[in-house]
């Protein structure tokens, strides 16, 4: 280990850092990979809309995991600051691809819980295969523009530049978590009518409705709490030029994408249609899926 890796940095939170985020790798990577492998193979698992953009979310975050994270790694592991203009571009392209994506899946969650009867009309397949496209050259652009100051303008330029960007993920925070909010409270209000409904439905169709409804509700706050815990620490300390070694963002990069990893279990496997397509490829003697998809609720959009 260098000397200045000795100054800073103990081999202990060396080797733990790199375990830990070389867990995220391999645990997040494989769960994404599924994911799109499951869309990939099961056409029924591609008919919504809004299917298109958790596919779209496993693609971002399988890139993040598989691209930016084992640079990280190496960098640990090399134990002294390099700077790379190549390194920070990756890190903003893959920031701003998540965050985007998560954006999306947001606003589609509010348009289908508080616009459900406009929902086939305001969101169609073209215009989600455009909301994806620009996922993507959104995140490609600034990725470019932030190589493009890093190497041909002043380190001055560039530090605005880091400003901007974090001042746009603040702003796309706050946004989500407004959105969410609005769910939340549709959700709560869905399930105090089913409770007040009358006595003419059975307990059982009740019980059903209201634990889909707690299930959303649940699902709104892991996100909530997932996107504050892994992009804020990043986006206040870019903003306000808190000054930062080489260990702090060693630790701060290790824990950035962790919602990566989570994502594929919030967004996928808590929805009952697409476990049973997971199952389906285990049991393939069992009897098809298509007539039990086809009875499954479209609740937990």
């Amino acid at each position: 280990m260098s000397n200045v890796t000795s100054k800073l940095i103990t081999k202990m939170e060396q080797n733990f850092l790199m375990s830990f985020v070389s867990l995220q790798v391999i645990a997040g990577a494989t769960a994404n990979f599924v994911v799109i492998f499951l869309f990939a193979t099961r056409r029924e698992l591609r008919r919504k809309n809004s299917d298109l953009l958790i596919l779209n979310l496993a693609l971002a975050d399988f890139t993040s995991l598989t691209t930016f994270l084992p640079w990280n790694i190496y960098l640990t592991k090399l134990g002294r600051k390099e700077h790379s203009a190549y390194y920070t571009s990756l890190n903003t392209f893959c920031l701003f691809l998540s965050s985007t994506t998560v954006l999306t899946v947001a606003v589609d969650k509010f348009i289908a819980v508080v616009y459900p009867l406009r929902y086939t009309t305001l969101v169609t397949r073209t215009k989600t295969l455009f909301t994806i496209l620009g996922t993507w050259l959104v995140a490609t652009f600034l990725g470019i523009a932030h190589f493009t100051v890093d190497v041909f303008m002043s380190q001055q330029n560039h530090a605005i530049l880091d400003k901007c960007l974090s001042v746009a993920v603040l702003i796309k925070m706050i946004f989500v978590v407004s959105l969410y909010i609005v769910v939340f409270k549709a959700v709560k209000n869905q399930l105090t009518l089913q409770r007040n409904l009358n006595n003419h439905k059975a307990s059982s169709q009740r019980e059903k409705q209201e634990n889909s409804f707690l299930k959303s509700a649940l699902n709104t706050f892991i996100v909530v709490c997932l996107f504050y815990a892994t992009y804020l620490p990043y986006a206040v300390l870019q903003m306000m030029s808190i000054y930062a070694n080489f260990v702090t963002w060693r630790r701060l990069f290790s824990f950035i994408y962790v919602n990566a990893c989570i994502n594929p279990l919030v967004y996928f496997f808590r929805i009952r249609r697409f476990r049973i397509a997971l199952f389906h490829i285990f049991n393939k003697g069992e009897r098809s899926d298509t007539y039990v998809l086809s009875r499954s609720k479209v609740t937990d959009r």
